[in-house]
């Protein structure tokens, strides 16, 4: 692996294993290559995995930080998926991956003491996250009662049902609430009401949601304004289905489709910026994307920081005020400075022709302190 990789936190790793959870859930199992280093995490971030042909998937390990690097991964399998495809060929289909991260700051608060209350909810396999906040907070003494809701289609779907049974009757504290959306014709069951309902207040609670952007939104929204939740204490890591990161073609858009403006990059360590045409529409996020200058990695919901980069002062100033979200992402990046901003909370317009930005190196999401929900 080439230095300048390894500098931006790429990893070199093989699958040993691939097992069958369920109908449409593997485990993948990861252990770094020889001479690779490992990626350093904790639990709740997620790292991204890419195949030799450029193929992207973002996944968070199903366990807390490994002695020897080895990473547990949850994969839901797609019968058109491309990475889906790969894991269902078995551990010597994958072959050499690359391992980028940590990303997400969807860690245990320090504040979560021995008398917290914490309400975990996942859909699918975003209960891989919640497992492993689970481990490390029960193990750590951490937390008065902890409730795991778990979203699925059908009981053949709790794959994890033995193992949250045996930590119910080993932990006091620890209580498991399956909440099954087609157990009975025509009833629809999300895990957001169901927490909802069984508890008056959660002014004082942490709350960590892990799945499909609509589950965790209509959360955020639902426990603010039923239960009392504080938006600060409200943790969460959003993905769409695959999060695969597309690259656009080049040349699949006329200009004369579109208005177009152009913007001034310059790379990391470079005197010189680049001029980059893009259409007048969308975030600067995609549009840097799609010319493969940054990755993305979250799809734009301000919980990676893999788009940060720094305007000069008048185009910063430019610029409509940073979000609340926006300023607390940006204040935990390591290296973040004044005038730095997310390039997918920018909405272009053609009113910005000429922008210049200066690209960042990818961040490497370790929080310290755990105070930075995202």
């Amino acid at each position: 692996m080439r230095a300048r990789e390894h500098d931006l936190g790429v990893h070199a790793y093989r699958a040993v294993a691939v097992m069958q959870a369920s109908a449409s859930v593997a485990v993948l199992q990861l252990v770094p290559a020889a001479g690779s280093s490992v990626v350093r995490y904790r639990a709740g971030q997620y790292v991204t995995v890419e195949l030799n042909d450029g193929t992207r998937r973002a996944y968070s390990p199903a366990t807390g930080m490994q002695a020897d690097g080895r990473l547990e991964l949850h994969v839901q399998l797609y019968a058109e998926g491309r990475f889906s495809q790969r894991v269902k060929q078995g551990a010597d289909a994958l072959g050499l991956l690359k391992v980028r991260g940590p990303f997400g700051q969807c860690v245990w608060p320090n504040s979560l003491d021995q008398a917290g209350q914490a309400i975990l909810l996942a859909t699918g396999t975003g209960i891989a996250p919640i497992r492993a906040l689970v481990m490390d907070a029960l193990i750590a003494g951490k937390g008065k009662d902890i409730r795991v809701y778990w979203g699925v289609p059908s009981r053949d779907d709790l794959y994890l049902r033995d193992e949250f049974a045996a930590l119910e009757q080993r932990y006091l504290q620890f209580h498991f609430i399956p909440v099954l959306s087609r157990e009975s014709p025509g009833d629809k069951r999300y895990v957001q009401h169901i927490a909802s309902a069984q508890h008056t207040s959660l002014a004082h609670a942490w709350v960590v949601a892990c799945g499909k952007p609509e589950m965790v939104s209509a959360a955020a929204k639902l426990l603010g304004e039923r239960n009392g939740l504080p938006a600060s204490r409200f943790y969460a890591d959003p993905f769409s289905a695959s999060n695969t990161l597309p690259l656009a073609a080049a040349g699949v858009w006329k200009a004369a489709d579109m208005p177009t403006l152009t913007v001034n990059v310059t790379r990391p360590r470079s005197r010189f910026p680049v001029p980059v045409r893009v259409r007048a529409e969308g975030t600067l996020m995609l549009a840097l994307r799609d010319a493969q200058l940054i990755q993305g990695v979250c799809n734009g919901q301000q919980s990676c920081g893999t788009c940060r980069l720094t305007l000069p002062k008048t185009w910063f100033d430019a610029l409509p005020e940073a979000t609340r979200s926006e300023a607390r992402l940006l204040r935990a990046l390591p290296g973040a400075g004044p005038h730095d901003r997310l390039a997918c909370q920018i909405a272009l317009s053609p009113d910005l022709e000429g922008m210049q930005v200066l690209l960042t190196e990818s961040p490497r999401l370790t929080p310290g302190t755990g105070e930075h929900p995202c």
